[in-house]
């Protein structure tokens, strides 16, 4: 074999070999791109259109806004991307409404604690509830909101779901959130003269309440 047979032959080789590296690392980029990375869990948080003391008559219809919304995943990845959010099935919001008696903090009367439907809400997308009361009785009531109450979505995060920290007369905190949540919401109720609550009625009745998804 001669010499410039010689160099041709270890040109094709090298280029062979060359060719075989390149095939190589594409079948590694496709089995890394292809592997099924999966999604990013739901995660459901709620959020009351006021937070602190809002001020209020006695025996005045009141409207109160509620969001529970489906937040976007930004932190869990796979291959350099951020993983999809799944949408979040249909689930059980709760409200909680307690009444402060011996006008100390203490919010120890249970006003209200109901559960309502909240539909499918995909990623992203919010579930605007709307509540309507009426307070009856003149004094401080506090007022707080759940999102999947009944751990019916898997979520990233289970322990953000309440509009704010519900805290028990004891001082101890039942549930709160993993990011910063806003002030309570307590409802002061001011006395009003051309109204009186019957006698054995209820403190704080709840007129009506909507839900509607906006994506």
């Amino acid at each position: 074999m001669s010499i410039i047979q010689q160099y041709s032959k270890i040109q094709l080789d090298m280029k062979k070999v060359f060719t075989l590296i390149i095939l190589i690392s594409i079948l590694i980029s496709n089995s890394s791109c292809s592997k099924d990375c999966g999604f990013a869990l739901a995660d459901l948080v709620t959020e009351l259109a006021f937070s602190g003391v809002v001020t209020v008559t006695a025996g005045v219809p009141f409207n109160i806004p509620n969001a529970i919304s489906n937040v976007i995943n930004t932190v869990e990845r796979c291959n350099d991307n951020v993983k999809e959010t799944l949408g979040a099935g249909e689930s059980k919001s709760r409200l909680l409404v307690d009444f402060d008696t011996q006008n100390n903090g203490s919010f120890a009367s249970t006003q209200l604690n109901n559960n309502f439907t909240v539909p499918s809400i995909s990623s992203g997308a919010t579930a605007e509830e709307n509540y309507s009361f009426s307070f009856d009785e003149p004094g401080d009531y506090r007022v707080i909101t759940f999102a999947d109450d009944s751990d019916d979505v898997d979520e990233r995060m289970e322990n953000n779901n309440a509009s704010a920290p519900e805290i028990l007369p004891a001082g101890r905190v039942t549930e709160i959130g993993a990011t910063p949540v806003d002030e309570t919401l307590i409802i002061r109720v001011l006395p009003n003269p051309n109204f009186q609550r019957k006698k054995g009625a209820p403190l704080v009745r709840l007129l009506s309440r909507t839900v509607k998804i906006i994506d």
